[in-house]
């Protein structure tokens, strides 16, 4: 699995995630819909998926020079 298929998969799980969060407040689905579109929801999970797709293959890169592996 490439690193962008694992953002992909954390970017859909933090928006499940807030999904439930909303609807635990106010279960009614249109009302979910509506926040999941806000920006604080989408730029949120966007930035947490960018964040991995640049931190994690720098950390591999790290990892394996201080280590040697």
């Amino acid at each position: 699995m490439t690193v962008i298929q694992q953002a992909l998969i954390i970017f859909a799980g933090l928006q499940i995630f807030f999904a439930w969060y909303e609807y635990r407040a106010r279960p009614d689905p249109i009302h979910v819909a509506t926040k999941l579109l806000q920006p604080k929801y989408l730029i949120t999970s966007t930035f947490i998926a960018l964040f991995y797709l640049i931190v994690i293959p720098i950390l591999k890169r790290l990892a394996v020079w201080f280590f040697n592996v």
